[in-house]
């Protein structure tokens, strides 16, 4: 027996197929730490990546991206190309792909899990009425004082 409910499953159409996710609130945090991660992989190899290099990182990242996601978004994403596959415009294939996809992804985040202001509690409500403000002070004019009274309030404010 199949069930049916409600998810939040969006689907994108990528170069080589159809990427489709579980839009969670995490998701969001959970990509970053994994690009974290694939920048300390690739700071482990400064300077040009050789072909072995470019190979063992292709796959250690294509895992990690798919865990990431819950799903195997790489083959969508990359087809069979090696994440390091140089583009039109001098970028990695993964840079490329991360550029597009991301502020997708974070719009799709942001409109699934729309920050509310919270909730007022209502023995706190009561503070926030206007009649609860303190009155304003309208100060002291020293303008108007005598000079035996601005002498007077000096000696106060010392004492």
């Amino acid at each position: 027996m199949k069930i049916h409910y409600a998810t939040c499953t969006r689907e994108y159409e990528a170069e080589y197929g159809v990427i489709r996710l579980n839009i969670d609130i995490n998701l969001l945090h959970r990509v970053k730490g994994s690009l974290q991660k694939v920048k300390a992989m690739m700071a482990e190899y400064p300077g040009n990546l050789t072909v072995e290099t470019a190979i063992e990182l292709d796959w250690k990242i294509k895992q990690l991206l798919n865990d990431t996601f819950g799903t195997d978004i790489s083959a969508a994403a990359f087809g069979g190309a090696n994440i390091f596959a140089e583009t039109e415009s001098g970028k990695f294939l993964f840079e490329e792909f991360f550029a597009a996809f991301l502020p997708v992804l974070k719009h799709d985040i942001e409109t699934a899990f729309p920050q509310k202001d919270p909730a007022v509690r209502p023995e706190a409500a009561k503070y926030l009425l206007p009649e609860a403000q303190p009155k304003s002070d309208p100060g002291i004019d020293i303008a108007a004082m005598t000079a035996e009274q601005k002498s007077a309030l000096l000696k106060a404010l010392l004492t």
